[in-house]
């Protein structure tokens, strides 16, 4: 995870919005025919993260505002 800004949004319920940045991988279960099994990517998030009543947390909204693809990633492949 890169940094994070966090900015509280109000306090009944509580609740905050995370801003920053996520290192994601991950690898094909079976090696493609066209080379490279993983994915690798920065990706840019943000998180409205909500506290309940008994202290649980819940997401109330995820968003991702950028996807971008490290050098040499496996291509994404969305159909079979």
């Amino acid at each position: 995870m890169g940094d994070f800004k966090l900015t509280t949004l109000c306090a009944d319920p509580w609740r905050v919005q995370a801003s920053g940045t996520v290192y994601w991988q991950a690898r094909y279960r079976d090696s493609p025919a066209y080379g490279s099994i993983e994915i690798k990517t920065v990706i840019g998030e943000e998180w409205v993260i909500e506290r309940q009543t008994d202290g649980t947390f819940c997401f109330v909204l995820y968003v991702t505002r950028f996807f971008d693809l490290l050098p040499e990633p496996a291509p994404i492949c969305l159909d079979e």
